[in-house]
């Protein structure tokens, strides 16, 4: 059995070319995790500052009153936005990457 595995044609240029090529991705999907950290990071910012600095809760109330739909939708996107990025949290750890900077996004969930 020996004999015919040492005259195998195959050999190990189809397994290394896989795994070179299998370590690419996996370097371009992190890339673009740390991506979608950054850009939803800044979005959320975004987000929370538009908000405050409008007074946009307190102006859909004066308007609408205490079951205003725009407050209820403000408050469905600003939860679909911090479980998105509770997500890619989750991706870091999963792929054993250090954590990204949460600083963003912690002062854009206190605002």
């Amino acid at each position: 059995e020996m004999g015919s595995y040492m005259h195998c044609k195959k050999g190990f240029s189809s397994p290394a070319a896989s795994y070179t090529s299998s370590m690419a991705i996996l370097r371009r999907s992190h890339r673009q995790l740390r991506h979608a950290w950054r850009v939803g990071s800044e979005l959320l910012g975004e987000m929370a500052s538009v908000i405050v600095d409008t007074e946009a809760f307190e102006t859909f109330v004066a308007e609408q009153g205490c079951e205003s739909s725009l407050v209820k939708q403000s408050l469905k996107q600003l939860e679909s936005a911090i479980f998105g990025m509770a997500f890619l949290l989750h991706r870091f750890r999963a792929a054993k990457l250090p954590e990204p900077d949460r600083y963003p996004l912690k002062e854009a969930t206190k605002r």
